[in-house]
């Protein structure tokens, strides 16, 4: 079953590689944040203000958090089982697992009723052995089929929403040009240069609120991308993992069951 082993490290690899570039979008995007809630807006000689863009990205910075928390767990699920996978490759369960389906067989042929404790054994044994291996394929047969196509692009927004929010945030600090020229030192009280100055206050104002109410626009957008990845991940290490597990219990043991009920029963009546 080496073949199976090796499909199933592979899709696990894949699968903690993707949790780990999500989970360091997560942190990049809450670092650009949370710098942009600290940036101070000045808006030019005669209006000068502290603007408080915190309030606007903190809500958002709290679900990125919480996300990028998200993602860590589910960076430590793919690597836990990665170990339960290394753990059922192990010679020792292969070994155990081998002397448990020939007493199985034993009892089965000779007819004389397989006992309950072997029958756990076997299930337990065959859960230990493909359990990790058959869950870590089919939940990367499901991520190809149906959860690529999300992932990639909830991913690639989150970046292009760094990259954005990185750009607009310098674009609103930009610091006020206060160099002036000797000149304009002389001018100072005139009444002309303060009224130009005003102006351009004004206009540095309204051109910050358009920026600020830009960079709303864009944090307000990340958030449908990152609750899309939360619900890629949760399918992912949950949901049909657990979902695989189940199936594969009842499969194994309703076919033991029928074979060791039917050909027990029928050995005991005889």
């Amino acid at each position: 079953f080496s073949p199976l082993d090796n499909t199933a490290s592979e899709s696990l690899d894949a699968g903690t590689k993707r949790a780990f570039v999500t989970f360091a979008s997560a942190r990049a995007l809450n670092g650009v944040i949370s710098f942009a809630q600290g940036t101070e807006v000045n808006a030019g000689v005669g209006l000068s203000a502290t603007l408080a863009v915190g309030e606007v990205l903190d809500p958002i910075n709290d679900l990125v958090e919480q996300f990028g928390q998200l993602m860590l767990i589910a960076t430590v699920s793919f690597g836990v089982q990665e170990v339960l996978l290394a753990l059922g490759r192990d010679w020792v369960v292969k070994l155990a697992l081998t002397l448990i389906v020939l007493g199985w067989l034993g009892y089965h042929l000779l007819g004389s009723g397989v006992p309950r404790w072997l029958n756990a054994l076997l299930i337990l044994g065959l859960m230990a052995r493909f359990a990790i291996p058959v869950a870590a394929v089919g939940t990367e047969l499901v991520f190809q089929h149906f959860l690529e196509e999300d992932y990639l692009a909830s991913e690639s927004a989150l970046t292009s929403t760094r990259s954005s929010m990185v750009e607009l945030t310098e674009e609103i600090a930009e610091p006020r040009d206060e160099s002036r020229s000797p000149a304009a030192d002389e001018e100072e009280s005139d009444w002309i240069a303060d009224a130009l100055d005003t102006f351009k206050g004004a206009a540095r104002a309204m051109d910050v609120n358009g920026r600020v109410e830009a960079l709303k626009a864009t944090v307000g957008d990340v958030a449908d991308d990152i609750v899309r990845l939360i619900v890629v991940f949760l399918l992912q290490t949950l949901v049909v993992p657990v979902g695989i597990l189940w199936l594969l219990y009842g499969l194994v043991r309703h076919v033991l069951s029928g074979q060791i009920g039917g050909g027990g029963g029928r050995d005991r009546t005889e």
